[in-house]
């Protein structure tokens, strides 16, 4: 909607000021096609109908989301001629969040890299003297451990795809507002979590004290899958401890149920690796009433999530 007072026609200033862009990004919208060639006073000066002001907010609305100017272009083109291009919106809507989820995916992943090169560099420096090169950039982390590729550093160069990750992680959604989907969920888990959700298995366990993650190989000779289950059960209790749960956050694609306060309180939580024959689990305890309530939240919601039919009532012992 249009206010009253906005005078009709606009100048290019008046456009510009409005839409809070500049009066070259007005001509270059012209020129890629996104904004009609408005027409002229007799004194020179460009004319713009009113209805510029919702185009322009339109197309810096879509650009936001990912849309190129070239898309955006051929979109308007095809409703300015009476038609609906909206299944092709969607369409490209779709694949702009799967580009985005993998990117996400690469952005976990250089994040684990640089904690545990951190965590590397630390233990360097409490052995080398003040003064003495302790070559951090010379060290190699193992195999196991994510490094990040020439594709994740061009990622990390990238504005928009940047702050559409930090904006994903910073602002998920509420869990009440999507139903559970296992193959999602799986496929995400799969990602970032690093071995495949067919060949092992999720359980998760309520105590009175805490709770647990459990997670092993199907097949007692896969060794690869149990060898990356106890890499990543490891980095997680270290990550949880820390209040950090962005990996649970990727995977559901939303902020679980009990987060905002095990991140609180994580002080008051504990989170202990053990590693088991065929993989390993997360052993978490607490005597913070309010903390485990939240762990319990957290533990049943996975339950829910991954469809693992796991009791969510608190089971005796251990």
């Amino acid at each position: 909607m249009i206010p009253d007072s906005i005078p009709k026609p606009l100048r290019a200033g008046e456009l510009a000021r409005l839409c809070g862009i500049s009066t070259d990004t007005l001509r270059h919208y012209e020129r890629v096609g996104v904004l009609a060639h408005p027409r002229r006073s007799e004194a020179g000066y460009r004319q713009y109908p009113s209805a510029a002001v919702a185009r322009v907010q339109l197309v810096r609305r879509a650009l936001g989301l990912g849309f190129s100017l070239a898309e955006l272009a051929r979109l308007l083109c095809v409703r300015d001629r009476g038609g609906a291009p909206c299944r092709e919106v969607r369409a490209l809507a779709a694949r702009k969040l799967e580009q985005v989820e993998k990117q996400l995916i690469d952005l976990a992943d250089l994040r684990d890299h640089l904690r545990a090169l951190l965590a590397v560099w630390d233990q360097r420096l409490e052995r080398t003297p003040e003064g003495v090169p302790a070559g951090l950039l010379e060290v190699e982390l193992p195999a196991v451990l994510p490094r990040p590729s020439k594709k994740r550093r061009n990622f990390m160069k990238t504005p928009l795809t940047l702050l559409l990750a930090i904006g994903f992680l910073a602002n998920a959604q509420d869990p009440k507002q999507h139903p559970a989907d296992h193959s999602a969920v799986d496929k995400r888990g799969d990602r970032v979590m690093g071995f495949s959700h067919e060949k092992t298995t999720h359980h998760f366990r309520l105590y009175a004290d805490g709770g647990a993650i459990e997670v092993e190989a199907n097949d007692p000779k896969d060794t690869e899958s149990r060898d990356q289950i106890q890499t990543h059960l490891g980095h997680i209790a270290q990550m949880f401890a820390g209040g950090n749960f962005n990996a649970p956050m990727l995977v559901h694609a939303r902020t679980p149920p009990g987060v905002p306060v095990l991140e609180r309180l994580k002080k008051e939580v504990t989170y202990r690796f053990e590693k088991t024959d065929q993989g390993g689990k997360v052993l978490i305890t607490t005597k913070n009433a309010e903390a485990l309530k939240a762990l319990h939240e957290f533990l049943r919601f996975q339950i829910s999530d991954h469809g693992t039919g796991d009791p969510t009532e608190v089971q005796p012992g251990k």
